[in-house]
């Protein structure tokens, strides 16, 4: 067409999406745009600027797409951008893949971006955490188009100095795919170390990739070990109190941190009663479970970050009963002095308020028959 295009990535996070501009255009352009499909403009008419510009607000048409991250795993295409430009009797189809979520670094070239998605976990974690044998973990990343082939592999160290690795996915033939796998002790390796008598001290998680890459002689596959990078997890037990939550973090992931303060229950509620022939009922108990929870102390600015990344987030968990329950956070208290030790503490309640309660009953024990018999 007669105008130049410029702003399209294949693949990018949504907040970091640059406006499609299209430049020397002569005259009007109608433009239509897509997202998984679902039309969000029509055939608008779009006049250029005094630059002879159109510029596509991307960053708008695309705010109500979702998060793809939960607390399950997850093996899907991405969501598709496609936007068609006309004029007169001429007209272009272009799109790309969007990851809902965000980075502060500016990365604008198409091979780097690419690179990054494939070297990188969608994490704000640190590269070395902290976990307990029960604490659920998971780890999200993208297949770019040009990776043909990317494998996640788990490697285990032992107390005895053994190690051990075995591959735990391989990513379905799909382009621009958005992937999570379930990384908790107890899903890869429990079993292994519980049949063979080892004592777990830490465990990797990491990719093994393989590249397309058109060269002068036409196609080669250049292998990238370490896409993604490797994610540590240290063993420790568990200590008393300790709550898991999870939510969808910045990049679009899904984290998991350790709530290791006091937790304080906290409910509130009105009923509304009628009174018939003097005798009051109830018609609605309002009664919903509002708890205080304390981070504990946060010994490093990384830390931090991630428990601030968590405030911010508007999909969180927590893990109750070997169950996820989507929360509501109504406040929070939070005041960061940088270098120093620092807490932080909010107040919560579920989003769904019945409240399902369960106990599991068990097998009574005999009972214990007195040294002495009361009179009867």
């Amino acid at each position: 067409m007669g105008f130049k295009i410029s702003g399209l990535h294949a693949v990018n996070f949504t907040e970091n999406a640059a406006n499609v501009v299209l430049s020397d255009v002569e005259e009007p352009v109608r433009i239509s745009y897509t997202v998984d499909n679902n039309p969000i403009m029509d055939e608008v008419e779009m006049h250029p600027d005094a630059n002879k510009q159109i510029r596509l607000l991307t960053q708008q048409l695309i705010r109500l797409i979702r998060p793809l991250a939960g607390p399950d795993e997850c093996f899907r295409e991405l969501p598709r951008v496609m936007w068609t430009a006309t004029k007169s009797d001429e007209s272009v189809t272009l799109g790309g893949w969007l990851v809902p979520g965000g980075i502060a670094k500016s990365i604008t070239s198409e091979t780097e971006l690419i690179d990054f998605f494939a070297r990188n976990f969608l994490t704000h974690q640190p590269q070395i955490i902290e976990t307990t044998p029960n604490q659920p973990q998971w780890l999200a990343f993208v297949r770019p188009y040009a990776y043909t082939k990317m494998e996640i592999y788990s490697t285990l160290y032992a107390a005895d100095g053994s190690k051990f690795t075995k591959r735990i996915l391989e990513t379905p033939q799909t382009p621009y795919s958005f992937n999570q796998v379930d990384t908790s002790y107890i899903t890869l390796w429990k079993e292994f170390c519980d049949n063979n008598n080892l004592e777990p001290i830490a465990y990797d998680v990491f990719g093994d990739s393989l590249k397309k890459e058109s060269t002068n002689v036409g196609e080669a596959f250049t292998s990238k070990p370490k896409h993604p990078i490797d994610q540590r997890y240290i063993l420790r037990q568990p200590r008393f109190g300790e709550q898991y939550f999870g939510f969808v973090n910045g990049m679009g992931g899904f984290d998991t941190i350790v709530m290791t303060g006091e937790s304080i229950l906290e409910p509130d509620g009105e009923v509304e009663t009628f009174t018939n022939s003097q005798v009051e009922e109830e018609l609605v108990n309002d009664y919903t479970s509002h708890w205080e929870v304390s981070t504990g102390y946060l010994d490093s600015e990384r830390v931090a970050s991630q428990y601030q990344d968590f405030l911010k987030s508007q999909f969180r968990y927590c893990f109750h009963d070997g169950v996820w329950l989507r929360i509501i956070i109504d406040e929070y208290e939070l005041k960061h002095t940088r270098g120093e030790l620092n807490a932080y503490s909010f107040k919560y309640h579920h989003s769904e308020h019945n409240e399902r309660r369960f106990y599991e009953r068990d097998t009574l024990p005999d009972v214990s028959l007195p040294t002495k018999f009361f009179d009867i």
